[in-house]
């Protein structure tokens, strides 16, 4: 069994990125610090003010991450006292362009000095490509507004630019290279010597080919996460802000680069828009969670900001369905209900970190208020409840004998997945009818059995029908209903949900029904108690109406 596990999984990796995981285990190059004083270059023009970052400083040294506190004090910069994942947001120093940031200058002054002191071994968290480039580009920004970076800091960033260039995350790629290069484009904008000249030019050619990779052409981010796609759309935007700041647009690379990122973003904001019903919190499909990057209404702002006119781009609210091809999302709204249908793969083959089990599942609202989500993102790391988010349990969709249709393992690994076939759409005057079915029940109990699902959108009403065709025990198919909503209880197959002043009616046609205790999320490190329907499939059919 593991074996099998690790086989379908590392099949299908690229090339590249176990041979850099094997270059990772042997070599890790040193930190050193940087005796000179580097030159730093002008900007022409203002940096404008980006996506505020969550507010993380409580105290003088003192973090709160996700709902949990830690003073620098007593658990320092390093050490198993904090799990990774908050660790890694202790070196973000994503507080230095926070809400009222410079209310803290002096905190921020003091950290920076503690940090510099304290994180000279290549083995330290903030030297973890990933924080250190996060670090990298949050300097950066503070010094450009506030002109409070000390010489021992601005060579200290230096030396980290120097180490970064060396620890580029090709064994890992997608949004974590990505970071990467953007890291190197800020270091080569805000020196100026030739080492700098090298780093703009190299993250220059890693952004321009990323962009084309990881860019669906219907603007999504190919790592199909609503969370991803914001923070990528803001490190979209950061680049060009920081590109026209210094105004380098004399030089081809960078020429190229701000022309494609201005041909890719009215199309980015356009998917978040399709892929979200309210402008303050992302939907729950892939790892997903409002409280870790931008908000959508953030990346508009700031989109605007830098000169987009969401007039004439944004169109997507104004059409009944949008069908995300390239991602493989369905975005449909009949009067006020709207529906966003998973018919996706899990993301690129190569890089499923972020990945559910979550295929021909679906989030519904009424007037923007959340009817029905998914279990959504509360944790990382190896943990049960890790496990049970990534799973096809946490999802309104159908899980066959107890067993996810796609093999999500550890903290970030996905072996067999299914794959979405047969989609149909077929949008007539007084309905929208949407089928798929998915194989990867096929793939991981072997035999021949797949789940279909049919939604038929009216304008008051939706029929969902689930359908899993070949042998099997059992079959589930689970509607988790907001925490928000109240359930009140009509007959036995019939209920409504009320979230404040909206209602809709639940109806059982065809299943058995038990209503259960459950708890999803919108937020990183947070869990709130709701209900969930588990309708039983009878004879491999169930039919609901939501009115």
């Amino acid at each position: 069994m593991i074996i099998d596990l690790y086989f379908n999984t590392v099949r299908r990796l690229k090339f590249k990125q176990i041979f850099f995981q094997i270059v990772r285990r042997i070599y890790r190059p040193e930190f050193k610090s940087y005796l000179l004083d580097p030159t730093t270059r002008t900007h022409k023009n203002k940096f404008i003010d980006a996506c505020p970052e969550k507010n993380s400083l409580i105290g003088n040294k003192v973090f709160k991450f996700y709902g949990e506190e830690g003073s620098l004090l007593e658990i320092g910069w390093n050490g198993n006292e904090k799990d990774k994942l908050w660790r890694f947001n202790q070196h973000y120093f994503n507080d230095l362009n926070a809400a009222n940031s410079h209310n803290r200058i002096d905190w921020h002054k003091d950290l920076i000095q503690d940090w510099i002191i304290c994180n000279n071994s290549k083995y330290s968290v903030g030297l973890h490509a990933y924080p250190l480039s996060l670090r990298i580009a949050n300097w950066i920004k503070w010094d450009l507004r506030e002109r409070a970076l000390s010489k021992p800091a601005i060579k200290s960033l230096f030396a980290q630019g120097i180490f970064l260039e060396k620890s580029l995350e090709h064994n890992i790629l997608g949004n974590h290279l990505f970071a990467n290069a953007k890291a190197l484009i800020f270091l080569g904008c805000y020196f100026n010597c030739l080492i700098s000249q090298r780093w703009l030019n190299k993250g220059l050619k890693i952004i321009h080919k990323e962009l084309q990779d990881q860019i669906l052409d219907d603007g999504g981010n190919f790592e199909l996460s609503p969370m991803y796609h914001c923070i990528f759309s803001k490190d979209c935007l950061d680049i060009l802000n920081i590109l026209k700041s210094y105004d380098l647009e004399e030089k081809e690379e960078v020429k190229n680069i701000i022309k494609l990122l201005e041909l890719k973003i009215p199309k980015m904001v356009d998917w978040i828009n399709a892929m979200t019903f309210d402008d303050n919190k992302v939907t729950n499909f892939n790892d997903s969670a409002s409280n870790i990057g931008p908000s959508p209404l953030d990346i508009k702002t700031y989109a605007i900001k830098l000169g987009f006119n969401f007039e004439n781009m944004n169109t997507v609210k104004k059409l009944n369905v949008i069908h995300l091809k390239d991602s493989g999302y369905i975005s449909a709204q009949k009067q006020d209900i709207k529906i966003i249908i998973d018919v996706a793969k899990l993301g690129p083959d190569h890089l499923l970190a972020h990945g559910h089990a979550d295929t021909l599942s679906f989030e519904l609202s009424r007037q923007q208020k959340s009817i029905f989500v998914n279990s959504g993102t509360s944790c990382y790391g190896s943990s049960s409840r890790r496990m049970f988010e990534r799973s096809t349990r946490a999802h309104n969709t159908v899980e066959v004998n107890r067993t996810s249709s796609s093999q999500t393992w550890s903290s970030f690994r996905v072996a067999k997945r299914a794959y979405p076939f047969n989609l149909k759409i077929n949008e007539k005057k007084e309905s929208l009818n949407i089928e798929c079915s998915h194989d990867g029940y096929e793939k991981i109990l072997k035999r021949s059995l797949s789940h279909t699902r049919y939604w038929k959108i009216e304008a008051r009403k939706i029929i969902i029908q689930d359908m899993v065709n070949g042998k099997h025990e059992s079959a589930i198919s689970r509607f988790i209903v907001d925490p928000s909503v109240v359930i009140k209880k009509i007959d036995d197959t019939k209920f409504l949900l009320k979230n404040d002043d909206v209602e809709i009616e639940f109806i059982i046609k065809v299943g058995t029904i038990n209503l259960i205790k459950w708890e999803s999320t919108n937020n990183f490190g947070y869990l709130e108690q709701t209900k969930c329907f588990e309708i039983g499939l009878i004879n491999g059919v169930s039919i609901v109406e939501i009115i």
